[in-house]
């Protein structure tokens, strides 16, 4: 009982040995996959005004209001000081950010589809390394499978 035992272990050991050998590699291409990546693109932009007329009529009646409380005279030149006023804090530029999404597709390497030679036979295997031509590889066979 022991013998069939010791034969049955062995033979189970036997069955998913694999053993290692070398392989020489004769070529390595590297594989790409296209991938699309979307990142926010932003642009500063300026601009300007086109039309002051409302803000100067604005600072015009303004100044002429506060004027209007001493005289005549204060009142004409609170209506020249606020019309230009307001035309030179209209006058400036203004600055803003416009952003939106902008795909991109770029190439994402994936492996390397590996040809090598084993007992006088080729063979083809990706792999997510380069072993580099011409090198020995370590190749496993399996007795039983």
């Amino acid at each position: 009982m022991k013998l069939q035992k010791s034969i049955a272990l062995g033979a189970l050991f036997l069955c998913n040995l694999a053993l290692a050998d070398t392989a020489t590699v004769v070529r390595s291409i590297p594989v790409y996959q296209t991938v699309s990546v979307t990142e926010n693109r932003c642009v500063t932009e300026y601009s300007r005004p086109k039309d002051n007329t409302r803000e100067i009529g604005i600072g015009s009646l303004l100044g002429a209001a506060v004027g209007a409380q001493y005289n005549t005279a204060s009142a004409v030149a609170g209506l020249l000081l606020g019309g230009f006023i307001a035309d030179k804090a209209s006058e400036g530029t203004r600055e803003y950010e416009r952003c939106s999404p902008e795909t991109r597709y770029i190439q994402k390497l994936i492996g390397y589809d590996v040809k090598y030679v084993f007992n006088d036979r080729e063979y083809v295997q990706r792999l997510d390394y380069d072993p580099g031509v011409g090198t020995r590889m370590e190749v496993r066979t399996t007795i039983g499978r």
